[in-house]
């Protein structure tokens, strides 16, 4: 399903709500979230969507749809539905689609694509976080500033959710996919973490292979070690 909101009144929490309850349609909504961002203590949006000014403030204009989407995450009421951004700029202004699937196939494919735009954070057609461009040869003389914030990030809230325990590969996949990234980044992070990890399975299993795919038959659980 393809909304295009012509301001913010079409997606009301009714209805989103319903879109988000269907088990086997995925949508696609355009919202101007910097329009949010500047109208939201008016009566007018309020009515729609009552995110708090406060959280704009905090954050930087180019991440404004970031906010509105977490606005819509905090109406899932805790259910297990994907969302996903993307952010587009056009002159001073950022407007956004937002993407919902029940399936973790789709969201995957939604991914994807967002990701082949977008190598840095698959999230905008600009750069978001100022990140630099590591696909450019000419790094910059401090390590720090070469960094890619949002795939760092995953690292480490992956690598600590590993630590809680022994997490299957279909589990790990869904929280690839929850965080918005592709497997294929989780593999190279496992990977590099091979001889921390501690692995179960219940076949015999390729050394360096997490099973990640949908289509996988491999059952296998991964632990960080301490």
């Amino acid at each position: 399903m393809f909304i295009d909101q012509y301001g913010i009144k079409e997606v009301t929490q009714e209805i989103f709500k319903k879109l988000t309850a269907l088990k086997r349609t995925d949508f696609l909504f355009f919202i101007s979230s910097s329009f949010v961002r500047r109208f939201a203590k008016l009566e007018e949006f309020a009515r729609y969507i009552s995110v708090n000014k406060k959280e704009f403030d905090e954050s930087r204009p180019e991440h404004s749809h970031r906010v509105v989407l977490d606005y819509y995450r905090s109406k899932l009421d805790g259910s297990e539905y994907f969302l996903a951004p993307f952010s587009i700029k056009k002159g001073s202004n950022i407007y956004g689609l937002i993407f919902g699937s029940n399936s973790s196939v789709g969201m995957e494919k939604f991914l994807e694509a967002a990701w082949a735009i977008d190598k840095n954070t698959g999230e905008a057609n600009f750069n978001i976080d100022n990140d630099s461009i590591v696909d450019n040869p000419q790094l910059k003389i401090f390590p720090e500033d070469n960094v890619i914030k949002k795939y760092d990030v995953f690292k480490r809230n992956l690598l600590e959710w590993l630590k809680g325990g022994f997490r299957s590969n279909k589990e790990i996949r869904i929280f690839t996919i929850a965080n918005g990234m592709l497997v294929k980044h989780t593999n190279g992070i496992l990977r590099e973490e091979f001889s921390n990890l501690s692995i179960r399975s219940t076949d015999e299993i390729k050394k360096g292979s997490f099973y990640l795919g949908v289509r996988s038959r491999k059952k296998i659980w991964v632990k960080k070690n301490e």
